[in-house]
């Protein structure tokens, strides 16, 4: 199911805050002085505040826009939001507010003269490729734009996974840092959620074809650290079963951990 968007207006911005954020536990997210939006259980959910009135519409400023509420809209990712707007946009549809896309700057978790490092989301390329060619907004560019500098990526991560992801200022930096990377030291650690049980500790030493046909080795140590079982039918099971996973790819390989776990049990 596709994550849903969803505003409405309250009447006291402050007990619904501490409803949602202390009795449902939802993770809060951005804020201003007149509404707050919400994880809620995987959805958005954004409180409005209204004042006490007979009229039933109203309108807060989000971002320098006069946003009416209540509202409702879906979850999509950057190329389908753009393909959408130019339809609506060829076909005159008109709308109370402009159509705009907020600018989005990388949060930045660490940075020094010499290298910077982000917290990706998942969704989001590191560097725009031509297995994406339709996509137009990478991490690199995002960073570059922000910083207005030169940045080289030191590695990569799946587009739907989300992490660490370190970039370089000189091209010196990137070679000894990928050299870092590439040591026995290093250390690289996955946190992920998969169907099914897992096994307590696994070691997958599977080859893996990659995009040009080639077959390369490719190593990940798994670990488990909870499971869980949901009252919900999924296929001819009357639950779902879920696990809680560390994993530790010793290789690099494009999608490793993804198609090792598939081999195994299930699908991430």
């Amino acid at each position: 199911m596709r994550p849903f968007h969803l505003a409405i207006p309250v009447s006291n911005l402050s007990i619904c805050k501490k409803f949602y954020r202390e009795i449902l536990e939802c993770e809060e997210g951005r804020r201003a002085e007149k509404w707050v939006d919400f994880n809620f259980f995987g959805h958005q959910l954004v409180l409005h505040e209204k004042p006490k009135s007979n009229s039933n519409t109203m309108s807060n400023p989000v971002d320098g826009h006069e946003v009416p509420v209540p509202h409702f809209g879906v979850v999509l990712a950057w190329e389908q939001w753009e393909l959408l707007a130019k339809r609506l946009v060829s076909k005159n549809i008109k709308n109370s507010v402009t159509w705009y896309v907020e600018k989005w700057n990388a949060e930045i978790l660490y940075q020094d003269e010499y290298m910077v490092v982000i917290n990706k989301p998942n969704g989001l390329l590191v560097h725009r490729t031509k297995l994406a060619a339709n996509v137009r907004i990478a991490a690199l560019n995002i960073l570059r734009d922000q910083l207005g500098r030169i940045v080289h990526p030191i590695h990569r991560l799946d587009r739907k996974t989300s992490g660490a992801l370190v970039f370089s200022f000189e091209k010196e930096t990137t070679k000894r840092l990928q050299a870092i990377l590439a040591s026995e030291g290093s250390v690289k650690e996955y946190t992920a959620i998969v169907r099914g049980y897992f096994p307590e500790q696994l070691l997958v030493d599977y080859p893996l074809t990659n995009e040009k046909g080639k077959q390369q080795s490719a190593i990940t140590r798994f670990c488990l650290l909870d499971t869980t079982e949901l009252d919900v039918p999924l296929g001819q099971h009357n639950t779902s079963r879920y696990s809680l996973i560390k994993a530790f790819p010793k290789t690099g390989r494009m999608h490793q951990i993804r198609k090792h776990c598939n081999t195994i049990i299930g699908t991430i």
